[in-house]
């Protein structure tokens, strides 16, 4: 199914205020309830204190210096056609997909969902779109239960600012083999962005959506201030990948929250390849008996890139099983930090939990941090373990490579590649693995 959609032309004045807000409502013609929504997540915003390094989780980040209001709040021109080429790439791609949708700045500009006619009942749009035609799920499940908007500061500005977006709705039972592909260019310099994707999977239905940010290199600087949230019912299964590749004058914010249910399954892939400063949450609530979730994260790094991490297993249910795997390979000035706490609740006995972050170090100028952390409530427990590494790339396999021929360069690149696949093999769908192959290998080659 292809959505033909209205397009405007329309570039806000610098500013994140509540005049912003109130226009970016009128200018979609939204419903009532869901301007109320955004003006109450604006005053949320106001009331929430700036996070500081005083808090555990900003402890290597500082944002209080960063003016949110040097920023554009929407930016969509219509009639530039300097993207057409890309998009019609992404549309004419060779991969196999169940369909694509493309959002361009702050305005989704091609919608294509050829599944959604085989398949009764699943619902795969914008957010935007979402809102007129399926206003009750949306009024239901946004910002709501999974990530309600006053959460913190960020996401309170999320709230009031989102455009776009990613609505999927499967029905009891549904499975889409093939992955949903949606990609965000932006290409406006000094604007935010602020993707939302909502995914909302009845029981027993299966399916993998694969999220991509890209912009050129911008003057100045820009925001991304992404939320994600999936509701996952009994015995679902969810795959979502997240590959971030923004340019190096964009501060990116984001927040991943699943609620599983008993039997569901979750898989969290994440790759920050851009940004000037990339602070990500990942939390996986498993709410259900025997539910089970798997964070897997790629960062790669050069320059003066800062990735900040931040991830949360919350065992709530019995006999829930969790497992994380964060790497990161960094060159030059570059930077990580990593913050991972495993909770396991009184109730949540037969609990199985690993946490492993692994840091290469490709500089003696690169830097990283980890801080794994356990929490158990619990006696009964199957296993809760975690682990942390920071080292730089083996100097013997180097000269094994060199000694094959290899220049020095070649051999470090081989070697990072070597890192990253045993993260990139545990994804289960070929055309995600390709898709996260390519990425890094393009990366690591410019």
């Amino acid at each position: 199914m292809t959505q033909h959609l209205t397009l405007v032309d329309e570039q806000f004045a610098p500013g994140l205020g509540r005049v912003s807000v109130e226009r970016l409502s009128e200018l979609k013609q939204e419903p009532a309830w869901l301007r109320e929504q955004r003006l109450e997540s604006w005053n949320a915003y106001e009331q929430l204190p700036t996070p500081t390094p005083s808090q555990r989780d900003w402890k290597y980040t500082d944002i209080t210096r960063l003016d949110f209001d040097r920023f554009i709040a929407f930016a969509s021109i219509a009639g530039d056609a300097s993207w057409e080429g890309r998009i019609r790439d992404l549309a004419g791609g060779h991969e196999a997909r169940a369909g694509l949708l493309v959002q361009r700045d702050s305005q989704t500009v091609r919608s294509e969902y050829p599944v959604a006619e085989s398949a009764p009942g699943l619902v795969v749009c914008s957010l935007d779109e979402a809102v007129v035609r399926y206003p009750e799920l949306v009024r239901e499940h946004l910002m709501t239960r999974c990530v309600p908007a006053a959460t913190d500061k960020l996401t309170a500005l999320h709230g009031a600012f989102w455009s776009g977006g990613v609505f999927v709705y499967a029905p009891r039972g549904t499975e889409v083999k093939l992955p949903l592909h949606s990609v965000l260019l932006a290409q406006s310099p000094g604007l935010a962005v602020f993707p939302h994707v909502l995914v909302v999977a009845e029981p027993h239905s299966r399916l993998t959506l694969v999220d991509e940010y890209e912009s050129p290199e911008r003057e100045g600087f820009s925001l991304s201030n992404a939320v994600a949230e999936f509701i996952v019912g009994e015995g679902a299964e969810l795959r979502y990948v997240n590959v971030q590749g923004w340019d190096t004058g964009t501060y990116h914010f984001s927040t991943q929250r699943a609620l599983l249910g008993p039997s569901a399954s979750l898989r969290y892939v994440t790759v920050g390849l851009g940004s000037r400063l990339s602070k990500l949450r990942s939390e996986a609530i498993l709410e259900g008996a025997g539910s089970s979730s798997e964070m897997l994260g790629i960062f790669l790094g050069e320059r003066g890139q800062r990735f900040d991490a931040i991830s949360l297993q919350d065992h709530r249910g019995p006999h829930t099983t969790s497992d994380l795997l964060y790497k990161a390979a960094l060159k030059d000035r570059a930077q990580s930090a990593y913050y991972g706490v495993v909770r396991v609740g009184p109730e949540a006995r037969g609990s199985d939990a690993n946490q492993e972050n692994r840091n290469l170090l490709l500089s003696e100028h690169a830097k990283a941090d980890s801080d794994p952390i356990l929490e158990i409530l619990t006696a009964e427990v199957v296993r809760c373990g975690h682990g942390a590494t920071v080292g730089p790339v083996d100097e013997e396999q180097l000269f094994y490579l060199q000694c094959r021929g290899l220049p020095r360069e070649e051999a470090q690149r081989l070697l990072v590649e070597a890192f990253f696949t045993s993260v990139i093999q545990r994804v289960p769908v070929v055309q995600v693995r390709s898709t996260l192959e390519r990425a890094v290998r393009q990366r690591l080659v410019a």
